[in-house]
């Protein structure tokens, strides 16, 4: 039986997923600029986003419940939450840092008269197709929801375990729509937007994309 507490709860969890996604541009605005740099479909922007929510609402979801099981307090839990979300920033700077260096060197050695050809380690077929959405993957696994464990899955465990399932679902529902309600429109929008030989600088785009939502998060508490 849903109880009244557990009816507020879960109305929370939808509104705090909803909230916390759009107040944060770090949970769709590197997966809008990346989608249109590499020239992502719309199919693989949506896989890649759900890739990342997905592994973003996870590391919480198993911390919380490892904290509920082994009663560990709630001011731990956060600042380990706390300790997360500053790796989460500086993977976002130095994952940055490295594409934007990346993508300097390859458009240094574009221009290099008599160039025929690139070194191996540039070319498109062994560069980051492949990584970008790793890379985006481990940022979101170590960035977590702060607000899920302390005002949802900590009160939905004086309920009872399927309290706990129930906010955690919903919270995980909500935010995942939301990242997609916001990826996919800013995605087919920027389609239209014509950039000439975008591709020739998608590295220095993404790593100064990047490189802000990093610094937003460390320096700005954003």
């Amino acid at each position: 039986m849903i109880t009244p507490e557990l009816q507020i709860l879960l109305s929370t969890a939808i509104s705090i997923g909803v909230i916390h996604t759009l107040t944060g541009p770090d949970h769709y605005v590197p997966f809008v600029v990346m989608a249109k740099s590499k020239g992502w479909t719309l199919k693989k922007t949506s896989s890649v986003t759900l890739m990342c929510g997905l592994g973003h609402v996870s590391s919480s979801i198993l911390i919380g419940i490892i904290g509920i099981i082994f009663g560990v307090g709630l001011s731990k839990i956060e600042f380990l939450e706390s300790q997360r979300g500053d790796i989460a920033g500086w993977l976002f700077i130095i994952i940055g840092a490295l594409y934007l260096i990346f993508g300097i060197i390859k458009r240094i050695t574009y221009q290099k008269p008599h160039t025929h050809k690139l070194p191996k380690f540039l070319t498109r077929k062994n560069s980051d197709r492949k990584i970008s959405p790793w890379s985006l993957f481990l940022i979101f696994v170590f960035g977590p929801c702060e607000v899920l464990i302390p005002m949802l899955m900590y009160p939905a465990a004086h309920e009872n375990s399927t309290a706990i399932l129930l906010v955690s679902v919903t919270f995980s529902i909500a935010t995942l729509l939301t990242m997609l309600a916001v990826v996919l429109p800013l995605s087919f929008l920027t389609v239209k937007i014509p950039f000439k030989n975008i591709h020739k600088y998608s590295n220095v785009l993404v790593g100064i994309t990047l490189l802000t939502c990093g610094i937003s998060i460390i320096f700005l508490g954003l």
